[in-house]
């Protein structure tokens, strides 16, 4: 499922969390690494929490689901590219 960025962006401890919603209109939140950030960029970082999104492989925080995105995860979305 796509994911759509609302342009909301906050730095973290472990790297930078870009929030948006889901065809459906649930909140979302991508969380990449500083590592991730860094070796590939938020281009890669949205595609591969999306791939992951759509495999169901995230956390239900309240009501915002977040996609916790690693250099691991982009090298994956990469290669299935």
């Amino acid at each position: 499922m796509a994911l759509i960025p609302d342009g909301r962006e906050v730095d973290t401890e472990f790297g930078t969390n870009r929030s948006g919603k889901d065809l459906k209109g649930n909140p979302v939140v991508v969380s990449g690494s500083h590592e991730a950030i860094q070796d590939y960029g938020w281009r890669t970082i949205w595609g591969a929490g999306e791939t992951k999104y759509q495999r169901g492989k995230y956390e239900q925080i309240g009501d915002t689901r977040l996609v916790r995105v690693t250099v691991a995860d982009c090298a994956e979305e990469e290669s299935d590219a």
